[in-house]
């Protein structure tokens, strides 16, 4: 059993610690109808264009007038620089992983095109956040974890290697085992925690809940 392990593991040299592929094809095959209404969730992040009035293009209705007359334009919701964090650490099941997958999908179909982001992944460590602007690019980002759960590294990894381009917010998926760290160590940031269990109450930021 060991060897067997040990053929299907892989190593990250940069911490030593297991990652292990979760059956990837298959938790993406297995993808589910979201829980969560994303356009409502993230209302207070999402990027709004609002264009009331634009000569862009003119209203056809008066073509035939000599005044050049402003449309009105219903507005477009726009949510950009959302990133995605999903716990792959060894509490979090396939299930759990596959239903934060499917939060994330769903996301992405409910803003139709309009949704811009990263997906990273993180236990005791952060894989490194990739980026996604369409649902085949989301389903070519692989789950990858199994050690330990640390919150604490997600805002390092965005402190250190992020601050060129900081989310808008972020969202993290998980079932909530870990000290959840201070509120200073977000920046400011929104932050969303979406959790599949019931028991686990953050201090601060906002609380979605998902059943697995």
């Amino acid at each position: 059993m060991e060897q067997a392990y040990e053929a299907v593991q892989i190593r990250d040299p940069s911490n030593s610690r297991g990652l292990v592929p979760l059956c990837a094809k298959r938790l993406l095959d297995q993808l589910r109808k979201p829980q969560i209404d994303w356009r409502t969730v993230l209302n207070s992040f999402v990027q709004e264009e609002i264009a009331d009035y634009s000569f862009m293009p003119p209203d056809r209705r008066m073509e035939d007038s000599i005044f050049f007359l402003p449309d009105f334009n219903e507005k477009e919701e726009f949510a950009s620089d959302i990133l995605f964090m999903i716990d792959t650490s060894a509490s979090m099941s396939d299930a759990m992983v596959t239903a934060a997958y499917s939060e994330v999908k769903g996301a992405i179909d409910q803003f139709d095109g309009k949704l811009k982001g990263w997906l990273g992944f993180f236990d005791a460590a952060v894989v490194e956040p990739k980026p996604f602007m369409s649902e085949g690019e989301f389903r070519a980002i692989k789950p990858v974890g199994g050690g330990g759960t640390d919150f604490l590294v997600i805002f390092r990894f965005i402190r250190e290697y992020m601050q060129d381009r900081l989310p808008a917010c972020i969202i993290i998926l998980t079932d909530g085992y870990a000290p959840f760290p201070e509120e200073s160590v977000c920046m400011g940031i929104p932050v969303l925690w979406l959790l599949n269990n019931e028991n686990a109450e953050p201090a601060w930021g906002s609380v979605a809940r998902i059943r697995v």
